[in-house]
C-alpha cells in the first residue's frame, strides 16, 4: 500500500538522494557538495528546496519516492532567498557559475500567475512500476486545486522518454521546447509540459 505524506526534517537524506536521481546535472550546475547543501536547504523554512514543499511516498512504511513542488507565488517570494542560501552554502565557488545559474533559473522553472510547478519527482529504483509516481502526482494535483492554481507545469529532459510517456498518460502535454548550455560539450534540452486543472 502506498501512503503519501508531507515531508519532515528526518527525510533530508532521502530528499537529497532522490533530487540527484531526478536531476543528476545538479552536481555540475551547483557543486560536488550539492548533496549536503540540499540537505541544509531542505531543513530551512521559506526556500524552494524546503521540506515545506516536499511530499514523500511510502510503501510498507519505507520511503519510496518524493516530489518537490510549489506555486507561482511561492516561487516569486522564495526565489531570491534560495539563491542567497545557495551562495552562502557553496561559497565563492558559485560566482563562476552565476551566468549559467541565472540562465537556468530564467528558463527551467519559469512560472506565470496561476501555475503550480513540479520541480522534481523521483522514485527509488526498487519501487518503480508500483504506482508511486502516479500517486505522488495525484496528491499534488489535488493540493494544487485547493490552492486555486489553474495549471500544473513541469520541465523534463527531452531524452527522458520514460518520464515523458508517464506524464502524457497523466494528461500532460508538451507545450514548448528549450535548452540550457551546461558546459561546452553538454547542453540540457527540455520539454515544458502542462496540465490544466479542472
Amino acid at each position: 500500500m502506498i501512503k503519501v505524506r508531507k515531508a519532515t526534517l528526518d527525510d533530508k537524506k532521502d530528499f537529497s538522494n532522490l533530487i540527484l536521481i531526478s536531476a543528476p546535472y545538479f552536481q555540475i550546475l551547483f557543486s560536488r557538495k550539492i548533496q549536503s547543501v540540499l540537505q541544509d536547504l531542505f531543513c530551512r523554512h521559506s526556500n524552494l528546496f524546503s521540506f515545506e514543499h516536499v511530499y514523500f511516498a511510502e510503501v510498507d512504511k519505507k520511503k519510496a519516492g518524493m516530489l518537490l513542488g510549489y506555486d507561482w507565488q511561492t516561487k516569486k517570494q522564495e526565489n531570491l532567498k534560495t539563491g542567497f542560501l545557495l551562495f552562502k552554502r557553496i561559497g565563492v565557488g558559485i560566482i563562476g557559475r552565476l551566468p549559467l545559474l541565472m540562465k537556468f533559473n530564467a528558463t527551467v522553472g519559469k512560472l506565470y500567475k496561476g501555475e503550480y510547478y513540479i520541480s522534481n519527482i523521483a522514485t527509488y529504483p526498487k519501487y518503480r512500476g508500483m504506482g508511486v509516481g502516479k500517486r505522488l502526482m495525484f496528491e499534488v494535483e489535488q493540493d494544487a486545486k485547493i490552492m486555486g492554481t489553474k495549471r500544473i507545469v513541469l520541465d523534463v529532459e527531452k531524452n527522458n522518454i520514460g518520464a515523458i510517456d508517464f506524464y502524457k498518460k497523466l494528461g500532460y502535454e508538451i507545450t514548448k521546447e528549450f535548452s540550457v548550455p551546461l558546459q561546452r560539450d553538454k547542453i540540457l534540452q527540455f520539454y515544458r509540459m502542462t496540465k490544466e486543472l479542472k
